[in-house]
This record gives structure tokens, sequence and C-alpha cells, in this order.
């Protein structure tokens, strides 16, 4: 299995990381069952905090029920995303999935989250984490699914992904 494997190398990394993000495609059809393999491999694999967001492959409702208990995972009503303030570096893990769909995007209650999160610390240096990257990343699979839209409301960029 390629994530045990991807898992054992990283338990065999030293220095041992000072945390682990993966942000998304966590399970292949979104399972209960994907997701306690999951959960056995971190806690088999991972001596690090774990932080996690979906990706397309994912089901939220059956993320929470079997992940919930990670960092972050339950903070929000209705995306999984949250903040990481505990590093020198900032996380702001965003959830992009679309259920159902290929594609992600960053609407109006996503990227509301983002510009409060990022207002409140803003000379903090921050990372973003979403699955479905924001911009032509030079794989053409994923560059077919990237559209920008403009969020005439704000007149600033927001975007969504097909």
């Amino acid at each position: 299995m390629l994530a045990e494997r991807a898992f054992r190398t990283l338990a065999a990394l030293r220095p041992v990381p000072d945390l682990l993000v993966i942000s998304g495609d966590l399970t292949e059809n979104g399972l209960e069952e994907e997701y306690r393999n999951f959960v056995q491999l971190i806690e088999r694999y991972a001596r690090m905090p774990v932080y996690l967001i979906p990706g397309n492959h994912d089901r939220r409702a059956e993320f929470r029920k079997i992940i919930g208990h990670l960092p972050g995972v339950c903070d929000h009503p209705d995306f999984i995303q949250y903040a990481v303030e505990d590093f020198p570096v900032r996380l702001v893990m965003l959830d992009t999935v679309v259920p159902g769909h290929a594609y992600g995007a960053m609407d109006g209650g996503r990227m509301g989250f983002l510009d409060r999160t990022l207002a409140a610390a803003p000379n903090r240096s921050t990372m973003i984490v979403l699955h479905h990257p924001p911009f032509r990343c030079g794989s053409n699979s994923m560059d077919i699914l990237n559209r920008y839209l403009l969020n005439p409301a704000g007149g600033r960029s927001a975007v969504m992904l097909r």
C-alpha cells in the first residue's frame, strides 16, 4: 500500500518533523472503513501533530465522524477549515471541496473565513493549505479544472476552480 509506505518513510525521518500536513484525498471513496485505515496509519507512524483537510475524494461527514478527534477538524460548522497558531508559521487550512465534483471552490463562506483569519494577524507569516491549486500548476489535468472568477461585490479576486 503506497500510503503505508509514505507513512513508514515519514516515521524514519531524522530529525522527526515538527508536524504533518496533508491536503486532502485521504481516501479513494470517502468510506468510513477507508478513514479508519487512515487513522491506524496516523496512530502507527505519526509521532508529531497531524493537520488535515479534505480533497475531492473525501466526504465531510465521514471525515468528521472518524477523524473528528484531530485538531481543527470539527471547528467550522460547514467546512473542514481552521487555523493553526502553534508554530512560527501560522497554517490556514482551507476546505475547497465541492461535494460530488473534481473541481474546488472558494466561495463567500470560505473566503470570509480566510479574510477574517488573515486580518486577525496581518503581519504573521502564514502558509495557506488547500487541496485544489488556485493557479496554473503545470499539470494539464489540474490546469483544465482551474478557472478564476472575479468577486464583483468586493472588487477583488475570488477563486473557483472547475
